[in-house]
């Protein structure tokens, strides 16, 4: 199973999420703060992050050019449900893999399978 880290401090956005991902074979965590996902990610094992761009203590993005700098291969997905914070920077060159909005998770889904879809035959 491919490890999926789900990072929203909305927690019930979090459950939803995770639900629908065990549903596709995901192996899935949540964390609900930066704190958290350092933690996690020391430990190397999660092959991506869906973050929300609206953490309380760090921002998305900054927590995400930390996470590159430790690990320049996982996939990092921004969610943001403000479609307007990417107007004047590309994601890609923020670290992310890409972004979408919380309102279109089948467009954030169908592009998950397409990237880990050699993965899942695993």
């Amino acid at each position: 199973m491919i490890d999926v880290l789900i990072v929203d401090d909305d927690e019930a956005y979090n459950e939803y999420l995770k639900i629908i991902l065990e549903r596709s074979k995901y192996s899935v965590k949540v964390a609900t703060s930066a704190e958290e996902v350092l933690s996690y990610f020391e430990k190397g094992m999660f092959k991506l992050l869906i973050l929300d761009l609206g953490l309380m203590g760090m921002h998305g993005v900054a927590l995400c050019v930390k996470l590159r700098e430790k690990d320049s291969d996982v996939i990092i997905y921004a969610l943001t449900g403000y479609g307007e914070v990417f107007d004047d920077i590309h994601p890609c060159v923020a670290g992310f893999t890409g972004a979408y909005e919380k309102s279109n998770l089948v467009g954030l889904l169908d592009q998950i399978d397409i990237l880990l879809k050699d993965d899942k035959k695993i």
